[in-house]
């Protein structure tokens, strides 16, 4: 509980430095980097072989994202054609919004880094 406490007062403090910095840049990816490395330690999680079953679902969804940004960037103006980093910038303009990102990358982090 504890932990959880200083991920969310450490990203509240984050997502109140400038947007694009070099201190946030960094402020960003040594904490994910220590959430994979923290998450290394932990005891493995039970795992299953990945098959075409389970991976096509995922590969049809970074196809679709990666179509829809390719077609997106190449047609203009963008306010008609906006990329998706253009609508998660906006969508992460709020402070609360962007403190709330960036536990879920921690997290993500974490999750990702379990053996």
């Amino acid at each position: 509980m504890v932990i959880a406490v200083l991920v969310a007062l450490y990203s509240w403090w984050v997502a109140g430095l400038p947007s694009f910095s070099t201190g946030t840049t960094l402020a960003v990816l040594l904490p994910g980097a220590a959430a994979l490395i923290v998450a290394r330690r932990l005891p493995p999680r039970p795992t299953r072989p990945v098959t075409r079953r389970l991976a096509a679902p995922w590969l049809v969804v970074a196809t679709a994202l990666a179509a829809v940004q390719l077609q997106a960037f190449v047609r203009h103006p963008r306010s008609e054609h906006p990329t998706l980093s253009w609508l998660a910038a906006g969508a992460l303009e709020a402070r609360p919004v962007r403190a709330a990102a960036l536990v879920a990358w921690l997290a993500g982090a974490a999750w990702q880094g379990r053996p």
